[in-house]
């Protein structure tokens, strides 16, 4: 039998975050449709466990398995590369393969590291797949698309490896194998916690071309039936006990008929169900008609990705949202009782303070509950990124994935100072939450929610420590 162990890395961040790691529940659940009992597939979820190396080269010792999956975006890289080593150390025979967006943006580093076999470029499932029965065939690597080498200091990169056309297609995700209570003690990407809950994928892909998204997914937009979808909802329901849902899809509504139709299935069940868009709406695609129908569903938490509030900027990202559409969606959102969160960004090439204020202006003047006020990050592979790398190679020296974080912008991008920046970003937040009208109507709002009390608690610690961590990186800056 063989074994696969895949390994999800941690990052540091302000407070604890994960949520079940879907991309490789997938894969696992799509080997073992198709190895049965050939194969035995062990996930672990190093954001849970927070193991160092030497605990993890334990794990591996314990399980002994023949391969090796590691999934990392960049805030994880470090984890990964410590997990790759741990591998090696434990038996150099593993191979050991690394996927989602950080290898798949930065293949070109991530491939020196000596203890990682090959580089799985995309969508995972279809190249997994190959590998394994390559492996257990002993053909290596012939023949698999979607993958990258590197061989006698050569790197070699196979020819691209199509998208799934139909998601219905895959198995439901591998639940059993994660400790899905574990993820209900701590922070997820939705306000509404702490409950048992279950992310839910029910589309990949967007067509919107945003500077700042790697578009791992593609730009074409593929989605689930609505059948299908209603069955794994049903699934998990009844035999998990599922109650809560969050649902991270690129875009879920930009199909209007079948997000509605989604919503009229759960509106048509008997169960007792709340749901959470942590991300995946486009804000100004929401009426009122389809607002409605999500709270009558059960959605109690949406976040909106405004990003910023300067006409000409929306232009310059590419990401065109209809600030009047979004607003206005904000408002009936607000209306309707479903808690509110936006997302903004500060720091964009060419952006003026002037820019800045008018986001931090909507914000204010919104009826969000709550607000993220993000410092631009640029990616690798990335048209932020790439369309600018004069301006970041003058700007900053040894930049490397140590410098990427959740919540401190080390770019900037603008045209403003850094100081300025970072005091820009402190202000946002200081207007945002400190005005007795929002104060007010946030402590009505979470102390309705379940355990609403530590909610309002964690949510004010979390804002002062951004402003805090915000006021010492302004302090070294000017240092």
């Amino acid at each position: 039998m063989l074994k696969v162990l895949f390994i999800k890395p941690k990052s540091w961040v302000i407070r604890k975050v994960a949520v079940p790691p879907l991309g490789i529940m997938y894969i696992a659940a799509y080997l073992r449709d198709y190895f049965k009992d050939d194969i035995a597939i062990k996930i672990i979820d190093n954001r849970l466990c927070e193991y160092n190396e030497e605990e993890l080269y334990g794990c591996i010792r314990d399980f002994e398995p023949s391969m090796v999956g590691i999934s990392s975006i960049t805030v994880e890289a470090e984890d990964m590369h410590a997990a790759a080593r741990a591998a090696k150390r434990f038996n150099r025979e593993i191979v050991v393969i690394a996927g989602g967006p950080h290898p798949t943006q930065y293949y070109d580093e991530v491939i020196l590291d000596r203890n990682i076999d090959a580089l799985v470029l995309g969508e995972g499932e279809l190249t997994v797949l190959d590998l394994v029965k390559n492996y257990m065939s002993g053909k290596g690597y012939d023949g698999v698309k979607g993958i990258l080498l590197l061989r006698d200091g050569r790197v070699i990169r196979t020819p691209a490896r199509e998208l799934i056309p139909n998601l219905d297609l895959l198995p439901f995700p591998a639940w059993d194998l994660i400790d899905i209570k574990a993820y209900s003690r701590i922070h997820s990407m939705s306000m509404a916690y702490p409950r048992k809950y279950m992310v839910l994928f029910t589309s990949r892909g967007c067509p919107y071309k945003c500077i700042y998204c790697h578009g791992l997914f593609g730009r074409a937009v593929r989605v689930r039936s609505v059948a299908n979808v209603s069955k794994e909802i049903e699934t998990l329901v009844n035999e998990y006990h599922i109650s809560n849902f969050e649902i991270i899809d690129d875009i879920f509504n930009f199909d209007y008929t079948r997000a509605q139709e989604i919503m009229d299935f759960i509106i048509s069940r008997p169960y007792k169900i709340k749901f959470s868009f942590p991300n995946g709406l486009r804000s100004d695609l929401l009426d009122y008609n389809m607002l409605h129908k999500m709270k009558k569903a059960g959605v109690v938490f949406i976040s909106f990705a405004i990003e910023t509030a300067s006409k000409r900027m929306q232009q310059v990202i590419d990401k065109k949202v209809k600030l009047d559409k979004a607003k206005e969606a904000i408002r009936i959102a607000s209306k309707l009782k479903i808690l509110t969160n936006g997302f903004f960004m500060l720091g964009f090439p060419g952006e003026t303070r002037q820019d800045m204020s008018l986001t931090i202006d909507f914000a204010v003047r919104s009826k969000l509950d709550t607000a993220y006020f993000f410092i631009v990050t640029p990616f690798k592979g990335t048209p932020i990124f790439e369309n600018n790398k004069e301006l970041i190679k003058n700007r900053f020296n040894n930049i490397s994935y140590k410098n990427y974080s959740y919540f401190r912008g080390f770019f900037n991008l603008s045209d403003v100072q850094t100081n300025e920046l970072i005091e820009i970003q402190q202000r946002a937040y200081l207007k945002f939450y400190f005005s007795p009208k929002r104060i007010i109507k946030i402590v009505i709002r979470f102390l309705r929610l379940e355990k609403g009390f530590f909610l309002l608690v964690d949510i004010s610690l979390m804002m002062l420590l951004l402003i805090f961590m915000r006021k010492l990186d302004k302090t070294k800056c000017a240092a």
